[in-house]
């Protein structure tokens, strides 16, 4: 089915988000749905404490490994920007989806992005 679809996408991950988001608008028309897409997530802004991460892994991973000296070289664009969200935002987005969704503040479907 990916290489069917593939021209549309950039990879599996976009692909499949895609396809759980569409059978939830499918089959669940008819409840208030809220959908959260966060960018990459990454250590607190505020709260509990700023900078808080526990264990280490996807970007704060890569930024120890740097710290350290582990990783030395790294291969990319040097004018490609990450877009990164802090998770106490993502999950105050959370929070907010479910209030809106809840009292109706909304249509029945919405997205959000969270970005930074």
């Amino acid at each position: 089915m990916y290489a069917h679809c593939k021209p549309d996408w950039p990879n599996t991950y976009t692909f499949s988000k895609c396809l759980a988001e569409n059978v939830i608008m499918d089959t669940a028309s008819d409840l208030p749905i809220a959908i959260i897409r966060p960018s990459i997530v990454v250590s607190t802004w505020k709260h509990p404490m700023p900078g808080y991460v526990e264990g280490h892994s996807g970007i704060a991973a890569l930024t120890l490994g740097v710290g350290k000296g582990f990783v030395k070289v790294l291969y990319g664009d040097p004018n490609f920007q990450l877009n990164m969200v802090p998770v106490d935002i993502v999950a105050n987005a959370h929070v907010l989806a479910a209030w809106s969704v809840g009292t109706k503040r909304f249509a029945l479907f919405i997205t959000i992005n969270t970005l930074c």
